[in-house]
């Protein structure tokens, strides 16, 4: 995934967020103890932070890199634990089943509506954001390229001189559009917890703190 490496300390379009709050239900067989393991690793796969609190049942503080279209950021609030409820489980099971391809065990478990007892919950404190300068560049010049080669033909007809530069203006528009377009992401809160229930349950978690798939109507 791009866009996951900005700096956490981004100067540009900074400023406190209202208290946004992101709910994830862990898969069964995953505790709180598996859960924080689990945070530390994918923390440092997706080249986030993640300072733990003293008490496991707190959770820890939690700056993570995000991108939205043609924007990249870092946000930073509070992870910790709730009981699961019944409108997480929905959630979380409407979104896998929304999603083409499944992402591992976890996503397996959601589609069929399995999960644990608890919920991750990330309460979003602060955002940075800044444009992506490179893909707003490309898109100038591609959009160059597409007023050229709708204008083109009718300019070379005063001047034919120019007609040399139409398939170089195709060239640029087609592949400005597409080389941008393709790099261009969106990644949250949302899809950081789920990669943590994937890793929790894939290299922490077992079977003795499901929640019987009899239970989740609760």
């Amino acid at each position: 995934m791009t866009g996951r490496n900005p700096s956490p300390t981004i100067p540009s379009s900074e400023r406190s967020s209202s208290q946004r709050i992101t709910r994830h239900p862990l898969p069964p067989g995953v505790n709180r103890d598996a859960a924080l393991l689990a945070l530390r690793e994918t923390a440092e796969s997706w080249g986030a932070t993640f300072e733990a609190a003293q008490s496991r049942e707190a959770g820890g503080q939690l700056g993570m890199p995000a991108a939205a279209g043609m924007r990249m950021g870092w946000l930073e609030g509070h992870v910790g634990f709730d009981d699961v409820r019944e409108e997480d489980r929905k959630a979380a099971k409407e979104q896998a089943l929304g999603r083409r391809y499944s992402q591992g065990a976890a996503d397996n478990a959601a589609k069929e509506g399995r999960f644990g007892r608890e919920c991750l919950v990330f309460t979003q404190e602060k955002e940075h954001w800044q444009v992506r300068r490179p893909a707003v560049m490309m898109l100038s010049l591609a959009a160059v390229g597409s007023l050229f080669t709708l204008v083109g033909p009718f300019v070379a007809a005063v001047w034919p001189e120019l007609m040399g530069l139409l398939p170089l203006a195709v060239l640029l528009a087609l592949g400005g559009w597409f080389l941008v377009i393709s790099q261009l992401t969106v990644s949250g809160p949302e899809d950081f917890l789920r990669a943590v229930a994937e890793v929790a349950l894939e290299e922490h978690g077992s079977s003795q703190n499901a929640l019987p798939e009899s239970d989740t109507s609760e």
